[in-house]
């Protein structure tokens, strides 16, 4: 999800994101897109395989189309065996 909660309209910016375990990186990527002023909504589904029970990491960043940094969320996620 990328929730836009200013009165401005952002366009061209860059998502980016890194998924840890531990020390391993399980996924990463970006992607550019634009951020309707008061806004928000799914733009990507991240599916891997953990390597253990031990938590994951997701961190996010959003920059404008001028490289500014916008944004940046980090969320820590329990993984448990099914």
């Amino acid at each position: 999800w990328v929730i836009n909660d200013r009165w401005q309209n952002y366009g061209n910016v860059q998502l980016s994101w890194r998924l840890m375990q531990g020390n391993s990186e399980l996924s990463q990527g970006k992607m550019t897109l634009d951020l309707p002023a008061d806004s928000g909504r799914k733009v990507n589904e991240i599916k891997v395989t953990p390597y253990s029970v031990s938590p994951m990491l997701l961190v996010t960043k959003i920059h404008d189309s001028e490289g500014r940094l916008l944004g940046e969320n980090s969320r820590s996620f329990a993984v448990g065996a099914k």
